[in-house]
């Protein structure tokens, strides 16, 4: 975020901060079958988050978005990102407070930008209502893994042999 962030109104942060205090994990109903891995839809956060700004008493909104766009490769390809601005209210006093966030449009193989475009727009959103009310992640896995082993800082599980990259040693 670049500036300074304007204060978020009494009324808003009182709001949040109950939302907050009520706010439960959200559980990893969906799976990615090519990488291998369970993560929460957006949609599945969405209808976690509602009831909480609802019961206290926020109404959330996106604003907008714009494509923001830039050179930043070496050989000069444009970076694609979009921009988008959500508005929390407080319901009755009509206070509100704006914030924006920049994200990615990946553009790939089977994802043309209008594709890309709407899983920035998800995504952004997904991860803008999380960071906002502080959710707990609900994960199985990495809560329950043992991590008594410490490493030095810098190193890494992985071998050479195992190495994305890397012939076999």
């Amino acid at each position: 975020m670049k500036g300074t962030p304007k204060p978020i109104p009494r009324a808003i942060a009182e709001r949040l901060q109950q939302a907050q205090q009520a706010a439960t994990a959200v559980s990893k109903g969906s799976r990615n079958n090519f990488a291998n891995y369970d993560y929460a839809s957006a949609e599945e956060i969405i209808g976690h988050v509602r009831p909480l700004f609802s019961d206290h008493g926020l109404g959330v909104f996106r604003l907008g978005w714009e494509p923001v766009r830039w050179l930043c490769t070496a050989d000069g390809d444009a970076q694609h990102k979009v921009k988008i601005w959500f508005q929390i209210t407080a319901v009755g006093s009509m206070e509100s407070w704006t914030a924006s966030v920049t994200w990615p449009v990946v553009v790939s193989k089977g994802r043309p930008e209008d594709k890309a475009e709407a899983s920035a727009l998800t995504d952004a959103t997904k991860y803008w209502l999380l960071g906002i009310l502080l959710l707990p992640r609900a994960d199985v896995e990495m809560d329950s893994r043992d991590e008594s082993e410490q490493l030095p800082v810098g190193n890494s599980r992985r071998t050479p042999e195992r190495a994305e990259g890397y012939g076999r040693i």
